[in-house]
C-alpha cells in the first residue's frame, strides 16, 4: 500500500521547481553554503532531485521517508544540523508552511523564511513565535532574503 505523500507526489507529477530556484541553489552552492534537506517526503524525492540536477547541491540528502522523523517534529531539523556539522543558529530554514516549518525551526533558534506558496499560503502566525524572519513570494524575493539573512549570521 502507497503512503499518503507518495500518492500526493504522483497526483502533482512529482516535485514542482519554481523558476529561478536552480540558479538560486547553484548561486548558494557556489558561495560555500551548506544546503540541507529537512522534508515530509518520500526517499524517492531524492531520486527526482538528481534526476533534475539539482540532488547534487545538497550536503544533508535525507528527508522523512529514510528516518520517519515528520515535521513538526524537532528531530527532523536536527539530524539535518548534525549531519552538516552546525548548530541550529547558524541555520536557515525556508518552508512554505508555519505550523510544520517556520514554528519548529525558530523554536530551535533557526532563522526563518516563509515562501508564501500553495494550499498553506493562507496561514497565519498565532503567536510571536511562529512569525518568520522573512516572507516571500518569489524565488527573486527568496534571492534577497536569504542573502540578508546570510549576511547577518
Amino acid at each position: 500500500m502507497r503512503s499518503r505523500l507518495w500518492r500526493r507526489r504522483e497526483t502533482r507529477g512529482g516535485l514542482e521547481l519554481r523558476t529561478g530556484i536552480e540558479a538560486l541553489l547553484t548561486s548558494l552552492h557556489q558561495r560555500g553554503v551548506l544546503l540541507g534537506l529537512a522534508a515530509n517526503q518520500p526517499a524517492q524525492a531524492l531520486d527526482d532531485l538528481d534526476q533534475l540536477g539539482l540532488g547534487r547541491y545538497f550536503s544533508h540528502r535525507e528527508v522523512s521517508g529514510h528516518h520517519g522523523y515528520r515535521k513538526p517534529d524537532t528531530r527532523l531539523f536536527l539530524r539535518a544540523c548534525e549531519d552538516l556539522g552546525v548548530a541550529p543558529d547558524e541555520c536557515v530554514m525556508v518552508g512554505d508552511r508555519i505550523d510544520n516549518d517556520i514554528f519548529p525551526a525558530r523554536a530551535l533558534g533557526m532563522a526563518t523564511v516563509l515562501f508564501r506558496t500553495g494550499r498553506h499560503m493562507e496561514q497565519q502566525p498565532r503567536s510571536l513565535q511562529e512569525v518568520p524572519d522573512a516572507e516571500v513570494h518569489s524565488v527573486s524575493e527568496l534571492v534577497t532574503a536569504l542573502d540578508h539573512l546570510i549576511a547577518s549570521h
